[in-house]
């Protein structure tokens, strides 16, 4: 616990200085989000369906850093797996375009039917140390981390959510080449 928040720490506190360096390259997004789900897959509660439909998925190849966006992603969902005593999880992604520009990008999501956050605390979600629940375990770090490390790799992460009914984040990552 004690590293994770170290390491947190120290992610949040390069990537507020600009000194954060991505390693980026091509990456298949189905095994990167396999791999995350292999790993949550033993940490969800036994009442929790965890879904990740890999076989109805598309190959994406994605110009990234896959160690990254493998933790934004571990952060999203590890968040689910804490919030979501019942019900399931559902993890997965698509590929969509932008009618205007007609530029590619990967719809990248996680909906849990989990506690769900009061719309109080929607404008300080993604704030450092910010807990809404403060009998949970963690330190408030892994969605500003995930923000802020989504937006440096040119995407957006959004999320809608109700108390009692669950929440869903999303990520919406650009389709490049790295050409």
């Amino acid at each position: 616990q004690l590293l994770k928040l170290i390491d947190d720490i120290i992610d949040l506190s390069s990537l507020e200085l600009d000194r954060f360096e991505f390693k980026m390259r091509s990456v298949e997004l189905k095994e990167i989000c396999r791999s995350v789900y292999s790993m949550y897959s033993q940490k969800v509660k036994s009442e929790v369906n965890f879904i990740f439909d890999d076989y109805n998925l598309p190959a994406v190849s994605l110009y990234t850093d896959p160690k990254r966006l493998y933790q934004v992603l571990s952060n999203i969902i590890d968040n689910s797996v804490k919030f979501t005593n019942k019900g399931r999880i559902h993890f997965g992604y698509e590929v969509q375009s932008e009618e205007t520009t007609e530029k590619q990008f990967v719809h990248i999501y996680v909906e849990d039917t989990g506690i769900g956050i009061d719309k109080n605390y929607n404008h300080v979600l993604f704030d450092r140390f910010f807990k809404a629940d403060n009998f949970t375990q963690g330190f408030g770090l892994g969605l500003p981390i995930a923000k802020k490390l989504t937006e440096e790799m040119g995407g957006e992460l959004k999320f809608t959510s109700e108390i009692g009914c669950g929440s869903k984040f999303w990520i919406k990552i650009p389709i490049l080449s790295n050409s």
